[in-house]
C-alpha cells in the first residue's frame, strides 16, 4: 500500500458534550496528531444546540485543515459550512435487501462530502 493510501484517523464526537471542553480537547488532539476528519455525532435534534456546536467545531477543524462532517442533518451541512454528512442508518436500512439480492452488506455508514477548498 502506498504512503498516500494508508488509513487515516477519523474522530467521532460523543453524542452529548460540553462544546467548550470538547473544542479545547479537540484542538489539542488535532495539534498533536494527524487527523483526516471529525464527525459531529450529536444525538440532539435541538437546532440551536447543533448550530452552536457545529460553529465551534468547524472553527477548530478548519483552522487545522481537518474536514468536519455531521451525522444525518443534511440541511445543516451548507448552513454551517461543514464538509459533508454521514447517514449512519443507511447501512441498517439496506442490509436486508442487500442480503436478499446476494450483495455483501455495507461495512460502514454512507458518507457524502466535498473536498475542502482554500
Amino acid at each position: 500500500m502506498a504512503q498516500d493510501e494508508l488509513p487515516q484517523t477519523y474522530l467521532i464526537t460523543p453524542s452529548d458534550f460540553d462544546q467548550t471542553v470538547l473544542c479545547d480537547d479537540l484542538a489539542r488532539v488535532l495539534d498533536a496528531h494527524p487527523v483526516a476528519c471529525v464527525r459531529m455525532a450529536l444525538a440532539t435534534r435541538d437546532e440551536t444546540r447543533i448550530l452552536k456546536a457545529g460553529d465551534a467545531l468547524r472553527e477548530v477543524c478548519h483552522a487545522r485543515d481537518v474536514a468536519i462532517v455531521i451525522d444525518s442533518h443534511v440541511l445543516m451541512v451548507e448552513r454551517l459550512g461543514l464538509d459533508g454528512v454521514i447517514f449512519p442508518m443507511v447501512r441498517a436500512i439496506c442490509a436486508k435487501p442487500a442480503k436478499n439480492w446476494g450483495m455483501r452488506p455495507l461495512s460502514a455508514p454512507i458518507a457524502a462530502h466535498h473536498a475542502m477548498t482554500e
